[in-house]
């Protein structure tokens, strides 16, 4: 358990973070990193804010590169910076609060980030041999196709479908939008006709048994529910289909998903 005077103070920095309406799953995630930086302390036998030098905030960061993952890697340098990050913010908000004289992490650089090009990118036939899988016959397999059209022709991430309604939908010019999505920011994308073809069909097949037992007969939602995903709806796939839409974005400017008979 962390020391109950820093446990009070992340209180308070996380309800600054509300305060600034910062997105739900950020907020989580600092709170989640902080108290890795507060057990750090704790084996340190550290207790008091007033004991946090520059020397403790770099041989944190040495131990975030030397610690070996569940998966038995190094921590990713993504990783690194990110659990750097929280820290850094959080002795920032105690100096503008006045509980510490100075921040101990101002002149700490982060790690460099390697400059890597994707791996596993889809090719054209790879995307369709997958798109293709679901037997659109039935109607749960019908919406694992809209899905994956959708995905593959906008290259939306996965929490954005989730959250897209038939209703944002404009199926007369070819184009999305999306609310709240990355940064919580709205925008616009095109959308392929081959996926606005599916679309259009989808409140009908919603108004089957199949989906009303599935949950999904509001005819606005068209968003994957956990308990029935198929084999080829993996955790993977939006953004396998997000980076071969990049891919074919760059070969067919009017849209991955038109380029299909």
């Amino acid at each position: 358990m962390s020391n109950p005077r820093l446990t009070s103070l992340r209180d308070e920095y996380i309800q600054s973070l509300k305060v600034r309406n910062l997105a739900r799953r950020t907020i989580e995630a600092r709170a989640f990193m902080l108290e890795r930086f507060f057990d750090y302390l704790k084996s340190r036998h550290i207790t008091e804010i007033s004991v946090i030098s520059k020397g403790i905030i770099l041989d944190y960061q040495i131990e975030l590169y030397q610690t070996i993952n569940k998966r038995g890697r190094p921590n990713s340098v993504s990783y690194q910076n990110s659990m750097l990050s929280a820290v850094k913010g959080f002795l920032r908000f105690l100096k503008e609060r006045d509980y510490i004289t100075r921040d101990p992490s101002l002149d700490i650089p982060y790690a460099k980030v390697p400059k890597q090009l994707p791996r596993g990118i889809l090719t054209n036939t790879e995307a369709r041999r997958i798109i293709n899988t679901p037997d659109i016959t039935c109607v749960l397999g019908y919406r694992d196709r809209a899905i994956m059209e959708v995905l593959y022709t906008t290259g939306i991430r996965k929490q954005e479908l989730n959250n897209l309604n038939l209703a944002d939908v404009d199926y007369n010019d070819g184009f999305l939008r999306i609310d709240q999505g990355k940064g919580r920011k709205d925008r616009i994308v095109p959308l392929g006709r081959i996926a606005c073809r599916y679309l259009e069909a989808l409140p009908l097949c919603q108004r089957q048994p199949a989906f009303q037992k599935h949950g999904l007969g509001d005819g606005e939602k068209i968003r994957q529910k956990s308990e029935d995903k198929e084999k080829h709806l993996s955790p993977y796939l939006p953004a396998q289909l997000r980076h071969g839409n990049a891919e074919e974005q760059g070969r067919y400017p009017g849209g991955a998903g038109d380029t299909w008979p």
